[in-house]
This record gives C-alpha cells, structure tokens and sequence, in this order.
C-alpha cells in the first residue's frame, strides 16, 4: 500500500516542489526553523509518551 501510495503521488509531488521550494526562500529563516524545532519536540513528546 505505501509503495502504490509513493508512486501515485510521485507526479504530483514533483510538480508541488517548486512552490514549496521557493517558499523557504521568501520566509525569513528563523521562522520555518523554529518551526521545524516544536514539530520535532512535538512528535518526540509524543513518542516517548
């Protein structure tokens, strides 16, 4: 199921990545990083729960 799912969303990821891509870009670094830092320690409170 997870392959079939990969393959199927393999085109249209490719065609999402120039949007996302150039995001990061526009939005100042700090943001998108402190961001990324709850999810992580988001989803580590969560695993070790």
């Amino acid at each position: 199921m997870l392959s079939t799912s990969t393959h199927i969303q393999s085109p249209s990821t490719s065609q999402q990545i120039p949007c996302p891509m150039s995001l990061p870009t526009a939005i100042p670094a700090p943001a998108p990083t402190s961001n990324r830092l709850n999810l992580v320690r988001h989803l580590t409170s969560l695993a070790s729960s």
